[in-house]
């Protein structure tokens, strides 16, 4: 949005709100006068009707104001008069006049501590500071307030700073920008982030020493989440390193999954980008099928068949691809000959799963291609052009995928005539060599009354590249009707496609001259008679047309050139004051030169073949020559190749002496062109101009030339080629369809051309995602047993202490995003730091079989505490950091208890701890209360003073979850690739159906317990509905972790894996499914239920925390049991099942008094306190949410109803 738009939108605003505002003045000053009111407020309404005067800011833009005013409003102290002296300036901005002599006082506003007036100073220095040297030797004075404001609260201050940082195009200054790119390339804001992207080529325009540093940010900025960021990333790429295909590798299908999501502008630049990198990254799809239809081409055209000389089929060579079943197989390739005009075969449609069988387009090649297809219904016809781009120099050329392309096509002529022209630009253009794509649709394109002229010449062009045998005569009568219309410009035209129709289609060669004759003697145009004489020899000269209705075509047109000239005075009929004859005959009109032009050539190539020709060319000759001096090139031309002929097959001597004096005419013309034509005719023919000496000429060779003239001259002439334009096929230059050179028919600055396939396919392993590093293997006695007790708690404790410390740091640096250091080498290694610590988790996770723990149901709504086998420990008391119950069961029943958990699983969970502690409060390191209860006896034990106290070293029933749930988890061998479910986990979500994934129903559920960090974790389950099995199943994605593999998959066989979700960036998952039935990606957000994390309270804590997050920080709901008893008591399980949150412990239990306390954190600061309260006689209630945060109470509100009351 400009600053105009900007200024007009706030004039509006301001006048409508003065408008209000005068009205409500006028009827506040009604009851001052009918009622005795205070002298005060009398006072205060007499200053509001003095306000009613004010008209808005739209005087700014219609007045004008002397310069010294405006400095003094922007010198002025007040910060309101600063920020009208601005509204000047943009207004002058907005109205084009040059405000560039205010910089240096807009300069020294930098500082200014009003966000709006730093607003308008920022977008007028935006627009000056590069404006000249003077503006760009000012602006370097305030470069340190810039560098300040990238470190502003405010994201659109952080934003303008770097925008007007980067305008300044001062070489000297480089490095500094370099790193305020490099700080807002990592700012929290995607805003931000984007114009970080848009400074790179302004850097690299002033600086291009910089491009490896430049590609450095783009990589990082191609792996943003955003499509705000990464649509500004893919036009910096295309202007600074458009063949970096290293950069693109790792991000190749992370920008076709976020295809769709980007703006629409984006999405062109993107495809356009693409289109290259498919060309060099991958083989073509269709070897051999581009020469096929070239081949094809030339022959739809009559003219173009003789030619080439084809009268048989042509065979040429196409390479057939074979895809290998198995990866580590190489491909079969092979050469086979194809017939010209035989059916090129598909290569496989991307509407459906390609199998290895029967396609050669590989996985990530069709990615983009499915990826583009739902784009096809986009609003904006740019990128329906694109897309249809893509696919038609990228796609797998298939029947299936064609008609589509050409339907879309099609929707988006119905737009402004402007869009017309692009678009059948692009038709005509992609008609030259696949007109089936557009056959379908061929009454699209006729014309219309209310088309402009260009559209029209468009859609004449289409017309004629669409003709077949079948829709040839529907075409006809259209051109039958157009020739009616009184646009004498238009009917050449059409006259001009009839010709290109009849060259397509030789069958209505006779019937197309016939008609051509008439229209030639009823129609009084020059233009529409020069035309249609022009078509009538390319017609003449294309096909095999009877000799008599030749005879009587150049009858009629030897009659209508004597009577241009007015050789026969006695038989030309008179003509009165209405222009017809004694017969009703119109006058014939003038004779253009090209038309008497089209009228010579026909003569002197039909000269032996006709009699009638043989008697009146000399004198046909002879008038021409008569008028040589007036006429036009084309004219001349064509006389002197008549002369030249009519030299050769008449020996009369006033026959020769008139062609040399036609000669001479041509000898001394002002045009080099034909000046060179008939000296080179004169010395063939072997004669010597009267000037010259005939002792000074070879008279030998002048007599080899004249013994081969007649060779020369009259041999066989190639037939014109109109279907396809002045260019032969195999000469056309196509352009990249969508693009300024496309339209225009020439190359222009910018424009990329799509490189040729490669023979060898490059490696694909570089788009793999990146592997994380391996855990080092564990020795024989990793897992917790009685022998090695101690050493494996010693070893857990040093573990989960370094996990810790990891998760610290990364919340912290998330914490304090805003207040980044320039520094990037720590943050970088703060990074590397946590994503191992991630990925060592996630692989140990993955690496057990889980068991599931028994647990029974009671009546108690107390938190319970599990036993489990001493596991030994340095000696010294420990706080009880972990309970053993289920969360989904803990407070609704006694829980037995659950089987030990080994020091490994301490070791994953180590710094769940000290998240879901943080902001408790330091423990005890004598009381397993934690500070909110009666000390523990146990000093590992207790349920923090809820409960009684447990014998259990590790025992307590504080935090339940993950950790109890995966205390009896047993450990199997690395490769093992199965693992049973957990008892705490949420309700099932899909994660890919099996009608779209092949037959392969995939499901995740959430596990339980506060997750590591930014990483959820899930289980996954496979599932095979297939009726045949299913292999090398891979499930994989940038936020998915580890990659989950399996081998095979019987009929009806389930498996289920651990992973994890990356939700630090965002909470939308892309993910992709490889089997071989196929590639199928898909798409999941995660619930905002289940972004908590459990948070422990007692009662009394709830109920205070509560009363904080009151008013706007609170939503409640009435809510009412439809399912009666049933769901009475289950609503608390399937409470815990949709929301990972913990359960408050209560005096009363919730069978009894139906109240229910449940709280949770997000991102360690944001609290969620639950509370329910439903009556169990008439199952009505109420569920309140209270949260720091007011956009997620309601969101979670929302969200816990429905699934509850589901």
């Amino acid at each position: 949005m400009n600053i105009e738009t900007i200024t007009g939108i706030a004039t509006n605003v301001a006048s409508n709100a003065s408008d209000k505002f005068k009205g409500m003045t006028d009827q506040m000053a009604i009851p001052s006068v009918q009622m005795n009111m205070p002298k005060s407020v009398t006072d205060q309404i007499s200053n509001l009707k003095g306000a009613s005067v004010v008209t808005g800011e739209s005087h700014f833009l219609e007045e004008t104001m002397n310069p010294s005013r405006v400095r003094q409003y922007l010198n002025n102290p007040k910060e309101q008069e600063k920020a009208k002296g601005m509204k000047w300036l943009l207004a002058m901005m907005s109205k084009g006049d040059d405000a560039s002599e205010f910089f240096p006082d807009c300069v020294k506003l930098c500082v200014c501590k009003q966000v709006e007036v730093k607003k308008m100073v920022y977008l007028y220095l935006t627009r000056y500071a590069d404006h000249n040297a003077m503006c760009r030797e000012v602006a370097l004075l305030s470069i340190n307030s810039f560098q300040k404001d990238l470190g502003a609260s405010t994201q659109l201050v952080r934003a303008l700073a770097l925008r007007v940082l980067s305008s300044i195009r001062v070489p000297e200054i480089v490095q500094i920008q370099m790193l305020a790119v490099k700080k807002c390339a990592s700012d929290s804001s995607p805003y931000v982030r984007k114009c970080a992207a848009n400074a790179i080529p302004k850097i690299h325009r002033v600086d291009k020493d910089q491009l490896e540093n430049l590609i450095g940010v783009l990589d990082r900025l191609f792996k943003d989440t955003s499509c705000m960021v990464l649509g500004s990333a893919v036009s910096a790429f295309n202007e600074v390193c458009p063949d970096r295909w290293d950069v693109i590798h790792p991000a190749y299908r992370h920008l076709c999954h976020l295809l769709a999501d980007m703006d629409e502008w984006a999405q062109i630049q993107l495809l356009q980008l693409l289109s290259r990198y498919v060309r060099t990254q991958f083989c073509d799809p269709s070897p051999g099928a581009r020469d096929a239809r070239l081949a094809n081409v030339a022959l739809r055209s009559a003219a173009s068949g003789a030619v080439a000389g084809q009268s048989a089929p042509r065979k040429i060579k196409r390479r057939v691809v074979k895809k290998a079943f198995y990866s580590d197989e190489e491909d079969e390739s092979c050469e086979e000959e194809v017939e010209v005009g035989t059916p090129i075969a598909d290569s496989g449609s991307v509407f459906a799963g390609l199998s290895s069988e029967d396609s050669s387009l590989d996985e990530d090649h069709s990615i983009l291609l499915k990826n583009s297809l739902p784009l096809l219904k986009s609003r904006n016809s740019g990128v329906v052009v694109a897309v249809c781009s893509l696919h038609y120099n990228c796609g797998s050329q298939s029947s299936a995928t064609g008609p589509v392309i050409g339907k879309a096509l099609v929707r988006i002529l119905r737009n402004a005539r402007e869009i017309q022209f692009v678009v059948l630009k692009s038709i005509a253009s992609m008609s030259r060599e696949r007109p089936e794509l557009f056959t379908p649709f061929l009454s699209d394109f006729f014309i219309k009354a209310s088309d402009p002229y260009f559209t029209r010449q468009l859609k004449l062009e289409v017309m004629s590249l669409l003709t077949e045998s079948e829709n040839v005569q529907q075409i006809l009568r259209e051109l039958q009707t157009y020739a009616k219309e009184s646009d004498k410009r238009f009917v050449c035209d059409v006259i001009a496609t009839l010709g290109r129709v009849a060259d397509a289609q030789p069958d209505i060669t006779e019937n197309a001259l016939q008609g051509l004759a008439t229209l030639i003697r009823a129609s009084p145009s020059d233009d529409v008679v020069a035309a249609s004489i022009t078509v009538v020899r390319h017609l003449i000269q294309q096909s095999a047309i009877s000799q008599p209705l030749i005879t009587s075509t150049i009858k009629l047109l030897i009659q209508l050139f004597i009577e241009d000239y007015n050789a026969l005075p006695d038989r030309m009929p008179e003509y009165g004051e209405d222009g017809k004859d004694s017969e009703g005959r119109p006058e014939p009109p003038a004779l253009t030169s090209d038309a008497k032009a089209s009228i010579l050539y026909l003569i002197g190539e039909h000269y032996e073949s006709n009699a009638l020709i043989q008697s009146t060319a000399a004198d046909l000759l002879r008038l021409a020559a008569s008028s040589f001096l007036e006429e036009e090139l084309s004219f001349k031309l064509q006389a002197v190749g008549l002369s030249t002929k009519l030299y050769l097959h008449s020996q009369d001597a006033n026959v020769q002496q008139l062609v040399t004096h036609v000669l001479e005419l041509g000898r001394y013309d002002l045009d080099y062109d034909l000046r060179d034509r008939s000296r080179f005719a004169s010395a063939l023919l072997g004669l010597l101009p009267a000037s010259v000496d005939p002792s000074t000429v070879d008279s030998n060779a002048l007599e080899t030339l004249k013994r081969n003239a007649r060779e020369v001259i009259l041999s066989a002439k190639l037939p014109p080629s109109t279907l396809l334009g002045i260019v032969a096929p195999e000469g056309f230059d196509p352009k990249v369809i969508g693009t300024l050179s496309s339209v225009v028919d020439h190359k222009v600055y910018g424009y990329q051309t799509l490189p040729d396939w490669p023979e060898v396919q490059p490696d694909g392993s570089v788009r793999e995602p990146v592997q994380e590093a391996s855990p080092p293997e564990q020795s024989s006695n990793f897992y917790t047993d009685n022998k090695s007790g101690s050493d494996s708690s010693s070893d857990s404790s040093s573990g989960s202490d370094s996990d810790s410390d990891s998760s610290s740091d990364s919340d912290s640096s998330e914490s304090g995003s805003d207040k980044k250091s320039d520094s990037d080498s720590s943050s970088d290694s703060d990074s590397d730091s946590d994503s191992s610590s991630d990925s060592d988790s996630s692989d140990s996770d993955n690496e057990a079989v889980v068991t599931a723990a028994p647990s029974s149901m009671g009546n108690s709504y107390g938190m319970t505490s599990g036993t489990a086998a001493p596991a030994g420990g340095t000696g010294g008391p420990q706080p009880d950091l972990f309970g053993s119950n289920n969360l989904l069961d803990a407070g609704f029943g006694n829980t037995s208890p659950p089987p030990p958990m080994n020091n490994n699983m301490m070791d994953m969970m180590g710094s769940n701890q000290n998240n879901m502690m943080g902001g408790m409060g330091n423990p005890s390191p004598m009381d397993g209360s934690m500070g909110m209860g009666n000390p523990n006896p146990n000093p590992m034990g207790g349920g923090m003073g809820m409960g009684n106290p447990s014998p259990n070293p590790m025992g307590g029933g504080s935090m339940g979850g993950l950790l109890g749930d995966m205390a009896g988890l047993t450990m199997s061998s690395p490769t093992q690739a199965s693992a049973s479910s957990p008892t705490s986990l949420s309700s099932k979500h899909v994660l890919l159906r099996r009608e779209i994934a092949g037959g392969v129903l995939l499901n995740y559920q959430f596990v339980r317990g506060a997750p590591s960090g930014s990483a959820l974790p899930i289980m996954v389950t496979f599932e095979n509905t297939r009726s045949e099995i299913v292999k090398k199943i891979r499930l994989f994605g940038s936020k998915l972790n580890p990659t989950l593999e399996i081998n095979q998959l019987q009929p009806g066989e389930t498996v289920q894996l651990n992973a994890t979700f990356d939700v630090t960036t965002g909470d939308s998952i892309a993910f992709e499914l490889r089997t071989n039935m196929g590639s199928f990606s898909g798409n999941v957000s995660i619930p905002p239920s289940e972004m908590l994390a459990p948070y422990i309270l007692s009662e009394s804590d709830f109920m205070t925390s509560k009363k904080e997050l009151g008013g706007f920080n609170e939503s409640s709901s009435k809510i009412s049991l439809t399912t009666g008893q049933d769901g009475f008591n289950n609503l608390p399980t399937r409470l815990l099942e949709v929301a990972n949150v913990s359960p408050v412990q209560t005096g009363t239990n919730w069978e009894t008094s139906g109240l229910g306390m449940w709280s949770g954190i997000k991102n360690t600061k944001q609290r969620v306190l639950i509370t329910v309260k439903v009556d169990r006689t008439t199952m009505a209630g109420s569920m309140t949410v209270n949260s720091d945060d007011t956009m997620l109470s309601a969101t979670l509100l929302d969200s816990l109803k429905k699934a509850v009351l589901a």
